[in-house]
């Protein structure tokens, strides 16, 4: 081979490794990122980051012992059926750990082929040793299935009564295991024999020639294979390898479910084992899902509702932990196949021909393709995951007031000189998490108005200044770009008495003295009658209106005076074509349906405290946001504030109860509304730019303000 052969061979490689690399990733973000619903997400992000590190490496370590034990035995029934090519124990080890990477991938566990096709295609491994190692392993792992089964009811029966659910476990396993014996050692022989039998002419015969060939030489490598005296050994290698697997889950289990779920935790570890067994037995059956996701949780969780653990729990804890193993499984695979793939075909290079010298320049073209595809699936997914928003919440940050003394000094002289008296609400992590503070006007006082261990934020003040509505997160931190776990509350600012006015909602706002408002599963607006508890839909997306069903909306707002409503949406959504996000205005014909404007790009479109003029948050100004204020007839927008100095990144506009003010938070360019460093500032509306005054000093996140003049 010359050495233009040898650096298009290593190009070849190389290429196609990066690209699998980039497939595997996209997958893995794909795990831990999305995939789930917007409700099930924060939980499961809790789960994972809470999960005990300790448990995770000795899953890990269990783990990759069973991947050695399950190599070897794969080794002794390829060398058991006459295989004269087996690969070495090395190579056997990375084909292993590519199985399971696979084995869930496809429906039905179809995945298990990856196996067949790997030691076939690359080590050249007999088509009929691959397939008869495999169906064997596969047997006699339900055999080591029913024997754990039967040691857990032996367990059972030792300390309490036997759960009748384990008897039908180990009818399953034994029956699967009684057919597939049959199957190869007497249907598939007769099979054989036959379609041997048989005699086809042309094209369909050749065809069926060579499968009948296939089928008898699969049977002769089961009968080689039974005769060899090594089915001792595959069975207590088998028992092995189930007994490292349910041992690492339990261990990964107990890591996950004691920080988050610990009632489940402290149930008996056989009741405990028996659930993972359950959930395995599930997601052993061939049953079409992708990755196992479906009948792993739903076996498990069927277990675990019969010793009393709610159902949300339970698959709240089993997918933590199907998660994790995927997550192994995948990273182990992944790179098992990369290093099939840069090490190229096994064995020694007797035959130079194995490795052509002219290399197709074909081979380089899929390989390119592949790159491209595992390229764009990564960047693809990492901006998908970029746009769920921060996983985990921000540092609290610290005081600045002592640092800009000069600068804090001169905002509370303005606000005086302004005659400002009132009070600004707003959230802040300030004080560790996201809790609703409040400041005085014009002394600049700052005080607690809730402290809770879960994030709350978009508070809004009440039109008589008493009460505020805000969203409090069903999970210590949830992203606000999550618009469903979320629950509204309101709350007397004299008393202190909460009340949860609705779940799975967010973005509330007032609409009158005695009626609020908010956004309910991320596609319609509800209002909310305080006095009578009574609620009614007011929209709803693909409801009377042209929006597809289901769109998704964000900060909605309705016109009390003329039952017009504000929200904002993918433009793809709203009948616009000028970016991604728009702003929209359903005009209510009074009878639920009307016909929606698209407004403009951007969002946080607000009617003023009036009623009778628009403003929002677009695209523009120094640091790529300004404020627009809009006419609500013609909807034609002018450019109404961005600020001249380093904070100029805009957003939450928001007029105060008398119209005169504007209270609105910007950032030094950064954009993310809950981690970045936004500070807070008052404005004399359609005063100067030089009349604005900054509130706050403080490097922590400050978000979504409201301001009560009285």
């Amino acid at each position: 081979m010359t050495l233009q052969d040898t650096i298009s061979t290593h190009l070849v490689r190389f290429v196609l490794a990066a690209g699998v690399s980039a497939l595997i990733l996209a997958i893995l973000i794909i795990l831990v990122s999305s995939g789930h619903s917007p409700a099930e997400r924060p939980h499961i992000l809790e789960l994972l980051s809470n999960t005990v590190g300790s448990g995770i490496l000795l899953f890990l370590l269990l783990h990759l012992t069973g991947v050695v034990i399950r190599a070897i035995r794969y080794r002794i029934l390829l060398q058991a059926a006459g295989e004269t090519r087996v690969p070495s124990f090395w190579h056997m080890l990375l084909v292993t750990g590519f199985r399971n990477m696979v084995v869930d991938m496809l429906p039905s566990r179809l995945g298990e082929l990856g196996y067949v096709a790997l030691l076939n295609r690359v080590y050249k491994v007999s088509a009929a040793s691959c397939l008869s190692s495999l169906a064997i392993a596969m047997i006699f792992d339900f055999i080591a299935l029913a024997i754990i089964v039967l040691l857990t009811i032996i367990g059972y029966l030792i300390g309490d009564s036997v759960q009748g659910w384990l008897w039908g476990a180990l009818i399953v396993a034994v029956t699967t295991a009684v057919i597939g014996t049959g199957t190869l050692t007497t249907l598939l022989p007769w099979t054989a024999k036959w379609m041997r039998s048989i005699k086809l002419q042309g094209r369909p015969g050749k065809l069926f020639t060579s499968l009948t060939e296939l089928v008898t030489r699969l049977d002769n490598a089961i009968k080689t294979t039974r005769s060899s005296g090594t089915l001792g050994k595959v069975l207590i290698l088998s028992l092995l390898v189930r007994s490292l697997k349910y041992g690492s889950i339990f261990l990964l289990f107990m890591a996950v479910a004691k920080p988050s779920l610990p009632a489940i935790a402290e149930i008996a570890h056989v009741s405990i084992f028996s659930a993972i067994v359950g959930a395995e037995i599930g997601a052993s059956l061939p049953i079409p899902t992708f990755m196992s996701f479906g009948t792993y949780e739903a076996g498990g969780t069927l277990v675990f509702s019969l010793l009393g653990i709610s159902e949300q729990q339970g698959l709240l804890a089993l997918l933590g932990v199907h998660i994790w193993t995927q997550i192994v499984d995948y990273g182990l695979g992944g790179c098992c196949l990369v290093l099939v793939i840069l090490l190229g075909r096994r064995g020694n290079r007797q035959n130079a021909e194995a490795d052509k010298s002219n290399r197709p320049v074909w081979a380089l073209g899929v390989a390119a393709v592949i790159l491209i595809v595992g390229g764009l699936s990564l960047a693809w997914q990492y901006r998908a995951n970029q746009k769920l928003g921060a996983i985990s919440a921000p540092s609290a940050g610290k005081d600045l007031r002592a640092v800009e003394s000069g600068p804090a000094s001169d905002s509370i002289n303005a606000l005086h000189q302004a005659g400002v008296t009132g009070f600004v609400i707003w959230s802040s992590n300030r004080f560790g998490n996201h809790d609703i503070l409040r400041m005085e006007l014009p002394g600049g006082q700052i005080s607690k108005v809730t402290d809770h261990p879960h994030t709350e934020t978009l508070p809004r003040i009440s039109p008589d200044g008493n009460r505020i509505v805000f969203s409090r997160s069903q999970q210590p931190w949830v992203s606000q770009r999550n618009t469903i776990a979320w629950d509204v509350i309101l709350l007397d600012l004299h008393s202190g008495k909460e009340q949860r006015l609705a779940e799975s909602a967010t973005y509330p706002f007032w609409i009158n003295s005695k009626t609020v408002g908010y956004l309910h599963h991320g596609v319609q607006v509800t209002q909310h009658d305080l006095s009578n508890g009574e609620t009614k839909l007011a929209y709803r997306s693909g409801e009377n209106n042209s929006m597809p069903a289901g769109a998704p909306i964000t900060s909605p707002e309705l016109n009390p005076q003329t039952g017009e409503l504000v929200f904002t949406a993918k433009q793809s959504a709203i009948g616009m074509n000028t970016g991604f996000w728009g702003t929209a205005l359903w005009q209510n014909n009074g009878q639920g349906a009307g016909q929606i404007r698209g407004v403009l790009d951007g969002c946080e479109l607000n009617w003023s405290s009036d009623g009778r003029w628009l403003y929002q948050v677009g695209h523009g100004g120094r640091q790529e946001t300004m404020f627009y204020r809009i006419d609500p007839v013609s909807l034609e927008a002018s450019p109404w504030l961005d600020l001249p100095g380093e904070f100029s990144h805009e957003y939450w506009p928001k007029d105060s109860n008398d119209g005169r003010f504007l209270v609105f938070g910007a950032s030094r360019g950064e954009h993310e509304h809950d981690v970045a460093d936004y500070e807070l500032f008052l404005w004399p509306i359609d005063s100067g730019l030089e009349n604005v005054i900054r509130l706050t000093f403080h490097s922590g996140n400050d978000n979504w303000p409201d301001v009560f003049i009285k």
